[in-house]
């Protein structure tokens, strides 16, 4: 089971697949031929704004998160686990702050393109 977000940004991003390490059973096919490795996330798509969101998830401490851009789209996702009582869905005010980020660095992510 998982939490999910999923937000319109209305902006045009570069597609990337970053799975967090600690649901690497989990992982979709694209990930199990990852581009490459950051942080706590295995990548598969455009390295650099893996690299942005990832410097992100750092400062704002939700780097047990995994993210997907597709188009103008973004998704954040947890795994929940129905043993634990600690688990809790994903605040969205985190996926908001991870949009006004992205709206910030608008001019640099549109080089990625």
């Amino acid at each position: 089971m998982y939490s999910v977000v999923v937000i319109d940004t209305q902006l045009e991003l570069p597609d990337v697949v970053m799975w967090n390490d600690g649901d690497s059973d989990n992982a979709p096919l694209e990930i199990r031929q990852a581009d490459g490795h950051i942080g706590r996330w295995s990548f598969a798509g455009d390295a650099k704004l893996a690299e942005q969101l990832s410097d992100f998830a750092k400062k704002e401490d939700f780097e047990n998160l995994s993210l997907q851009t597709y188009n103008n789209t973004l998704l954040l996702s947890q795994a929940m686990s129905e043993k634990s009582d600690a688990n809790c869905p994903i605040n969205p005010d985190i996926a908001v702050d991870l949009l006004m980020e992205l709206k910030a660095l608008e001019t640099q992510i549109s080089t990625f393109v």
